[in-house]
């Protein structure tokens, strides 16, 4: 199933996503998809992402950049807005490349007023490429127009002992689960922090809706274990459904729950 099949999107809708362990490679499909459809999607960052590829529009000014999209929009285009690039020395292989800085979260509901635009996706959360998160105090930044709310995390945090090498602020998902550094993260621990209201939920507009997406389930080993934290979630207040799939796989979506 494809991912923007799965949201059951509207016409114009703003869709952020937080957590960790793959959303900008989940954004990006998602936009893949709705272009491959005929619709013009925006996306950007509260927060700071690589620069990927296609049309760029970077503006320290809110109004220029709004007016260098608009000069951009067209069925079918997938179009990136940042307020700032600046080259990165921590990138992924040590390879110097661009990494774009945020807008502020006031923006994306700009941006979707402008005539063509069809979606606007904004990663709203940083993880430094770690299966799994808890927000500090400024995380995250949320868009308030957000209508919809992907909160990811990847299968490969399941089982793990919790530790810096496969959380990001491990303490503090330690302090929200109420559980030791090292403690193996269960089904019920990684179904725990998605809906907490200061962990996966925390920030989230309370008209939007709400998706946690279980990311890199390719296997039937890893299925298992993704089914079991999505009966954990599925059915509780505010989740509107669940989604279990690989960001990259030709059909992003295995399961909705």
């Amino acid at each position: 199933m494809l991912l923007c099949e799965s949201l059951d999107l509207g016409p114009r809708e703003v869709i952020a996503a937080v957590g960790a362990g793959g959303k900008t490679t989940l954004l990006q499909r998602l936009a893949a998809e709705l272009a491959a459809r005929g619709a013009c999607v925006v996306s950007t960052t509260t927060t700071a992402i690589w620069q990927p590829a296609g049309p760029l529009v970077v503006e320290s000014n809110e109004d220029d950049l709004l007016a260098a999209v608009a000069a951009l929009v067209a069925p079918g285009r997938v179009v990136t807005a940042a307020s700032e690039r600046r080259l990165a020395a921590d990138t992924p292989g040590g390879t110097p490349c661009a990494k774009l800085a945020g807008v502020p979260p006031h923006l994306p509901q700009r941006l979707l007023a402008l005539p063509g635009v069809s979606y606007v996706l904004v990663e709203a959360d940083g993880a430094r490429g770690l299966a799994i998160k808890a927000p500090a105090a400024h995380e995250p930044v949320m868009p308030p127009s957000a209508t919809c709310v992907l909160a990811v995390v990847s299968i490969e945090a399941l089982g793990e002992p919790l530790t810096a090498e496969i959380a990001h602020r491990p303490q503090r998902v330690a302090e929200l689960l109420g559980i030791a550094m090292g403690t193996p993260l269960s089904p019920r621990h990684i179904a725990t922090l998605l809906t907490h209201p200061l962990g996966g939920r925390k920030g989230a507009p309370g008209a939007a809706r709400f998706v946690p997406f279980i990311n890199k389930v390719q296997e039937e080993a890893t299925l298992r274990g993704a089914r079991a934290i999505a009966a954990q979630l599925s059915g509780q207040p505010g989740v509107d459904c669940v989604l279990i799939g690989a960001a990259l796989a030709p059909q992003p979506v295995l399961e909705r729950w």
